[in-house]
């Protein structure tokens, strides 16, 4: 379960968005990189059960400073919600920088043996009826934002991360 667990959280954290910036580098001002992404997967550390902290490089182009105060991205099949991982405490992202980040996340899973079913589809490459859903708040300055997107399809989200089903296998070995 805990390959599981971990497999899961990269996966999810990866398909939100990499760029090529390197640690520490400033950014330019928000006008010409007015984006907030996710550069790489650095790691995770578990916590007790299935929570821990992903340990992630988000660059922030914006011009204020960015703090996550909500967040979960599930994967579901069908129309059923099959786990989600949960953001389980405030994540600040400083502006015009590229920097670690510690991002506290649980997974809740609606039942263990379903998810393991899933699992399986997605090892065999069956994951048609996969999708993923990303719903959050985020305070920027004085501005809340609220983002949902619903039902992306994992084959859409594992192409446009550039992750292949093979490497997915690869990381359970």
């Amino acid at each position: 379960m805990k390959r599981f667990f971990v497999v899961v959280m990269m996966c999810l954290a990866l398909m939100m968005g990499v760029t090529s910036c390197k640690k520490g580098e400033k950014l330019p001002p928000a006008s010409e990189k007015g984006t907030i992404s996710i550069e790489k997967f650095e790691g995770f550390e578990h916590g007790k059960g299935l929570a821990g902290d992903l340990l992630l490089s988000v660059s922030n182009g914006l011009g204020s400073n960015v703090k996550l105060t909500r967040g979960e991205i599930s994967l579901n099949y069908g129309d059923s919600k099959i786990c989600a991982l949960e953001l389980t405490g405030e994540v600040d992202v400083p502006k015009r920088v590229v920097s670690s980040v510690r991002v506290p996340v649980a997974l809740n899973l609606s039942s263990p043996i379903v998810a393991y079913g899933i699992w399986s589809k997605i090892l065999r490459g069956e994951i048609e009826k996969i999708t993923v859903t990303i719903d959050a708040d985020a305070k920027g300055g004085i501005f809340n934002k609220h983002i949902r997107e619903e039902n992306i399809p994992l084959r859409e989200v594992l192409q446009k991360m550039g992750i292949s089903l093979d490497a997915i296998k690869a990381l359970v070995k």
